[in-house]
């Protein structure tokens, strides 16, 4: 794959992990907070993604293959991926959001990029210049700025300090995740090795769902409600993005993959400027979309140089 194709599928899979992150906060709006909704959302997500991409496949007529790439190594890395990233680390992130708030969540789970570097570095052996740390790092500073500046802390829920524990370890998750479908992909193609992540980690989370009651009421209870379209097509846009996101990073190699994935949080701004009008722009906002599209420009820059 070309340089400047991989760097764009990159980017797109920014713009839809920021479109399903907008449509899963909305429907999180009107959903309420029962305990067990992040369970639920999770669930849904990854399904509707799952059902997505196993569409594509199909119609590429990969999905035997996709079958038998279950019993290689590889495969059996990219599941480890999906269990790690989808059940642990999705329903921590939604857990987050409900918790915390979207914007806290957000702000945390922008650290992935950092825990992957550093786990790529070790397990990968991905080298890393400190230009390509520095716009890692601008990223991050950039989306805590584009997070904590709408007045995030003018008031704390008592749940607060537990959503920001989840939030880091959906972080810690998603940064694993994206180096063991490294290595996973290695023997197994980028495409097969996202929808295999997304059908095991449905099928759990949907699994998880139907052992406990009080989640089966909160999925029962949402789903009669026609805005749980809303998390049908966030689950679409997921699933696409998380295709991009594989592909971009077994092309890119970590520090650019998920530098190039990171301007969500711009994508997030500007559909939120869109949706609720130009006003709620902040400065902080402003600057730190800056901040995040520099930090992209001096890693993606770097290591073309390199």
């Amino acid at each position: 794959m070309m340089m400047r194709g991989a760097i764009g599928i990159g980017l797109l899979s920014g713009l839809l992990w920021g479109i399903n992150n907008v449509l899963v906060a909305r429907a999180g709006d009107i959903a309420g907070e029962a305990f067990f909704l992040p369970i639920v959302f999770a669930s849904c997500n990854d399904l509707c993604a799952a059902a997505t991409l196993l569409s594509i496949t199909a119609l590429r007529g990969k999905l035997w293959t996709m079958a038998s790439n279950l019993r290689s190594a590889g495969g059996r890395r990219v599941v480890l991926a999906a269990l790690v990233g989808g059940p642990f680390g999705q329903t921590m992130y939604f857990f987050a959001i409900a918790k915390a708030g979207a914007a806290p969540a957000l702000l945390v789970t922008a650290l992935y990029p950092i825990v992957g570097c550093l786990l790529a570095r070790f397990f990968l052996h991905q080298g890393m210049t400190r230009r390509m740390w520095g716009g890692i790092v601008l990223s991050v500073a950039g989306a805590m700025l584009v997070c904590g500046g709408g007045g995030m802390a003018a008031h704390f829920p008592e749940s607060f300090l537990w959503g920001i524990a989840c939030a880091l370890c959906a972080a810690l998750a998603w940064g694993s995740e994206i180096v063991l479908a490294i290595l996973g992909m290695k023997t197994v193609e980028p495409h097969e090795a996202v929808t295999l992540r997304e059908g095991v980690s449905g099928l759990t989370l949907a699994a998880i769902v139907l052992c406990l009651p009080e989640a089966r009421l909160a999925a029962g209870a949402f789903v009669l409600q026609s805005e749980a379209l809303l998390l049908v097509a966030a689950g679409v846009a997921g699933g696409l993005s998380y295709a991009f996101w594989y592909r971009a990073n077994n092309a890119l190699g970590c520090a650019r993959g998920t530098a190039t994935n990171a301007t969500y949080m711009i994508w997030g701004v500007v559909l939120g400027a869109l949706l609720h009008g130009i006003d709620t722009l902040t400065a902080s906002a402003v600057c730190g979309c800056a901040l995040i599209f520099i930090g992209v420009a001096v890693v993606v820059w770097q290591q073309e140089e390199a």
